[in-house]
């Protein structure tokens, strides 16, 4: 997939490209590196950060309740739905980081979609 130039454009293309990874059955070790990647941009510790880091531990906890093992190219383990919701949820937290985050953490969740997505 060709890299996003901002998070509107991830969040616009959220569904093709974790679609492309869930037809090729990565779409779990995708969402993971995603979810880790993002791991300590938005801090429980800081109250504007909130929005975007519950967004995330939705994502992270996504990722470890799809099936890990199984599946193939073309017949993925994960269902149609489960990737569905993770592509919602990924948009989101892009245009919330668009919309809340600063630009290290804007810059942070376009690198982690781009490096993972």
């Amino acid at each position: 997939m060709a890299a996003r130039a901002d998070l509107p454009s991830a969040a616009s293309h959220a569904f093709i490209d974790l679609g492309a990874k869930w037809n090729a059955n990565t779409l779990v070790t995708a969402l993971s590196g995603f979810a880790a990647a993002l791991k300590n941009t938005f801090l429980e510790a800081n109250p504007t950060d909130h929005p975007c880091g519950n967004w995330l531990a939705v994502i992270a906890a996504l990722a470890v309740t799809m099936p890990q093992t199984g599946g193939s190219v073309g017949a993925p383990a994960v269902t149609f739905e489960q990737m569905s919701d993770a592509a919602k949820w990924v948009a989101a937290l892009c245009i919330l980081a668009q919309e809340l985050g600063t630009s290290g953490q804007q810059s942070a969740v376009l690198v982690a979609y781009n490096g993972n997505f």
